[in-house]
């Protein structure tokens, strides 16, 4: 399949979709020319990565309400099916495509390793394909009721207005930063996993080399802490020589896991409350996973406290990566941020407008600071806001 455009250019690529859809208003305008003018209208679907739960309520929606002929998997599990439907293999897809010759493949997987090996099956077989934001987008009404921030991601006009904003290229300290952020909003447009590839480094969360420079008197705040897995990776980075680690982590079984971890280390401070803006009640939804957070209707309310009520002089970098709380958490952190002065390390990703609001939230606070930006897993989350004063 071609590329209209070369990959070496994301910058210029924004550019000229952002004009082309200035000039026709049409969403199809924003995403790759060769998937634009697919249609789910009089084809046969075939759901691929089917058992998705990112994507389970879409699936449910295109079997009630198009024509799906087939459900596939990556591996073969023909022994299951979904809405009375059989899950088959994917050595199966050649097949289906030849049975169905003007199928459509919808991909439902999530994580960037799934969604290119169903993108590179399609593209040898020739099979037409969409992501699977790409077809809630042609569902007339359709909303994802697992989670408000897919359907954030499929405001168009929003994700126009904030790649169209050059507030945030205009922070960033280097070229590769601007790449990683044109990436972010091409991907976001049409969903087509070459954009993350182009740019994804899986090795260096939070603590990029040429960004983040470790001392022997590291003072770690570790906002939304989990199981502990950056706080045992800046350990391993400090070779031990740190001063201390504040984690905090309000979900019960994430922090009893954090408990067993920390367990005789006198370094390392655990906090059970949310960091939020000011001390008050929140309600929570406590998963036992990384994806718990504060939510309206969640199933536990929990304290909330302010990173200044604690009167921190000495942290050296504060971590925020907190379901979409970081711009209520740096809210209350001002005081901390302009006493101690720390490396700010921000996921920017939860909601569309994160590196729009988080990165002038910072520069307020920090004018100083040279910005940058980096994206971390292979899919939409774990893009990171690196703020460094100077």
């Amino acid at each position: 399949m071609t590329r209209a455009v070369p990959l070496e250019n994301p910058v210029a690529e924004l550019s000229r979709r952002l004009d082309r859809y200035a000039a026709t208003g049409s969403w199809r305008d924003l995403e790759e020319p060769e998937l634009a003018d697919i249609t789910l209208e009089n084809h046969p679907l075939i759901l691929l990565g089917a058992n998705a739960v990112m994507a389970g309520d879409l699936v449910k929606e295109l079997v009630e309400s198009c024509q799906v002929v087939a459900l596939v998997e990556n591996k073969s599990r023909h022994s299951l099916e979904k809405y009375g439907l059989p899950i088959t293999g994917s050595d199966s897809l050649a097949e289906l495509y030849k049975k169905y010759p003007t199928a459509i493949a919808i991909i439902c997987a999530f994580g960037l390793g799934g969604v290119r090996f169903y993108v590179e099956l399609c593209e040898s077989l020739e099979l037409p394909w969409l992501g699977m934001f790409s077809a809630a987008r042609r569902i007339d009404g359709f909303t994802f009721r697992t989670g408000q921030i897919w359907d954030a991601y499929q405001d168009v006009k929003q994700l126009v207005r904030l790649a169209g904003d050059d507030a945030v290229s205009k922070l960033l300290a280097d070229e590769y930063s601007r790449t990683v952020l044109a990436c972010t909003h091409l991907y976001r447009f049409g969903w087509h996993c070459k954009w993350q590839e182009k740019v994804v480094r899986e090795t260096d969360q939070y603590f990029p080399r040429g960004i983040v420079q470790l001392r022997d008197d590291e003072v770690l705040i570790d906002g939304g802490a989990y199981v502990g897995a950056t706080a045992k990776r800046f350990v391993d980075l400090t070779s031990g020589n740190y001063k201390r680690i504040v984690c905090f982590e309000p979900d019960p079984e994430n922090l009893a896991a954090l408990k067993n971890w920390a367990l005789g280390n006198d370094r390392i401070e655990l906090d059970d409350r949310v960091l939020w803006s000011t001390e008050m009640d929140l309600s929570f939804d406590t998963l036992g996973t990384d994806g718990s957070s504060v939510k309206e209707g969640g199933n536990n309310v929990m304290k909330a406290v302010s990173l200044d009520s604690f009167g921190f002089t000495d942290a050296t970098q504060i971590k925020l990566d907190i379901e979409g709380a970081e711009a209520q958490a740096l809210a209350g952190s001002i005081k901390t941020i302009i006493s101690s002065r720390p490396r700010l390390t921000i996921a920017a990703y939860h909601r569309p407008g994160d590196l729009s609001e988080l990165s002038r939230q910072i520069a307020d606070v920090l004018p100083e600071a040279k910005f940058y930006l980096r994206h971390h897993t292979k899919h939409l989350f774990d893009t990171v806001l690196y703020a460094i004063p100077e």
